[in-house]
């Protein structure tokens, strides 16, 4: 078996020889920190040397670490409205990082509609249940309970309430209770 360190040298050595598919595992071994210490931006450049030599695939990874770094960007810009609580600000950035396939921030987009009173948070949050968020489990319980942006609906409360609590959210666990 060839491990990470070998794997590595036989790109460089292919890649030495012009290979495109040498510059494309060096760009893979970059990405992914086998023999090497992970680096997006080596691995750009890597990628980009394979697609000068015909390797077509090196334009899709470039292509996803470009998208991941928006990603990031956004999801960093976002954060940073939170901090200062600008919520109506965050939207934008946390909807970009959505249209770039980042499926890691909904419960985030449904706080900040649910601060801003706009009925997109009910979308929002259950879409980060969905995915197994108990916090937004949590915040749907408490909309239906208290009917923020919703009519009340007791059992629609309790029933995610009791979803969060099955994934141990204490106060889930207290409101499921009663």
């Amino acid at each position: 078996p060839i491990d990470s360190a070998n794997a590595y040298q036989a790109f460089v050595n292919l890649s030495n020889q012009g290979n495109a598919q040498g510059f494309y595992g060096l760009g893979q071994c970059y990405q992914r920190g086998l023999g090497v210490v992970a680096s997006d931006s080596m691995a750009c450049v890597y990628y980009q040397q394979a697609l000068t030599a015909g390797y077509a695939e090196a334009g899709d990874m470039l292509k996803r670490i470009q998208n991941n770094a928006e990603i990031k960007q956004n999801l960093m810009l976002a954060n940073a409205c939170l901090e200062r609580e600008s919520y109506a600000e965050a939207i934008p950035y946390y909807n970009r990082a959505i249209e770039l396939g980042s499926d890691s921030c909904s419960y985030e987009l449904g706080i900040c509609y649910l601060k801003n009173n706009d009925v997109k948070a009910l979308k929002q949050l259950k879409k980060a249940a969905e995915q197994g968020n108990k916090e937004a489990m949590y915040q749907l319980g408490e909309m239906y309970q208290y009917a923020k942006l919703v009519n009340a609906d007791e059992s629609s409360a309790i029933a995610w309430y009791q979803q969060a609590a099955g994934l141990g959210h204490s106060a889930a666990k207290k409101e499921a209770s009663k």
